[in-house]
């Protein structure tokens, strides 16, 4: 079981469809590990699990690296019917090259062929974010909005090593994040009963480290409380945005995007 665990709304909210939420996204983090068979999968458990709802925007950016350098075609294993023909009308090139020699080359205005490429020079590591605007409608959702956003923020540190705290840190944790799709509502006797499926249609993140997290309590301009009673005040309005970055490369694998450590 997760040690810290949050499910925001959850399906005794009275938020509107809170109970019957279509798209979910589950982030999990785990300890970082240098091993590859330990940060390839989804964990079937984690120190932190939270379960959002999807936010209202989805975008996928993939930037690849091209530089411009020498073409790596026209090698001596790339023959070709034209490269055969212009060999044999050109002696070997030495023609073009008696052409170049005497000036007749510039008279006929020839120049050498552009024989630039463009070179793949790596690809960048996707950025993924997300954002919610998260309004409490329960007297339970002021803390649970709070213990969420605490959560993310906090956990995106390093933290203290055990027995050498005055001169180590421990790397921040590696979050895998999951869509989950389908509803999750209550089975018999109001005890809540989870139906998700994994759909592989929707875009997959593979596993990330946290680079950004904004916690926002004055979106609107000003900072709302409510209710009136000071005892229970809590902004009226919280937005939460938070950026993965993948841990490592992706790579086309036979037709799907995984990392580098999911490949072995």
């Amino acid at each position: 079981m997760a040690e810290l665990k949050e499910d925001w709304p959850d399906i005794n909210s009275s938020i509107s469809g809170s109970g019957d939420v279509p798209l979910r996204l589950r982030f999990q983090a785990v300890e970082y590990s240098i091993f590859a068979g330990t940060r390839n999968n989804v964990p079937s458990d984690s120190e932190i699990d939270i379960t959002l709802p999807f936010p209202k925007n989805l975008v996928r950016n993939n930037a690849i690296n091209y530089g411009i350098g020498e073409t790596e075609t026209g090698n001596m294993f790339d023959i070709t019917t034209g490269g055969i023909w212009e060999t044999i009308k050109t002696g070997g090139g030495l023609f073009s090259a008696l052409k170049d020699l005497v000036g007749t080359g510039k008279v006929l205005g020839q120049r050498p062929m552009d024989m630039r490429d463009s070179i793949y020079q790596g690809a960048n590591f996707r950025v993924h974010g997300f954002t919610w605007k998260m309004i409490p409608k329960t007297k339970e959702c002021p803390d649970k909005i709070r213990r969420v956003c605490k959560l993310f923020q906090n956990n995106a540190y390093p933290r203290l090593s055990a027995y050498e705290s005055a001169s180590r840190v421990v790397h921040p944790y590696i979050w895998h994040i999951s869509k989950m799709v389908g509803a999750r509502r209550s089975s018999g006797g109001g005890e809540a009963g989870k139906d998700f499926d994994f759909d592989p249609w929707l875009f997959g993140v593979l596993p990330s480290v946290l680079t950004k997290v904004q916690i926002d309590t004055t979106p609107e301009g000003s900072y709302g409380y409510t209710p009136e009673d000071s005892r229970d005040k809590y902004p009226a309005i919280t937005t939460l945005t938070l950026e993965f970055q993948e841990l490592e490369p992706a790579i086309n694998d036979d037709g799907e995007l995984r990392s580098r450590s999911q490949t072995k």
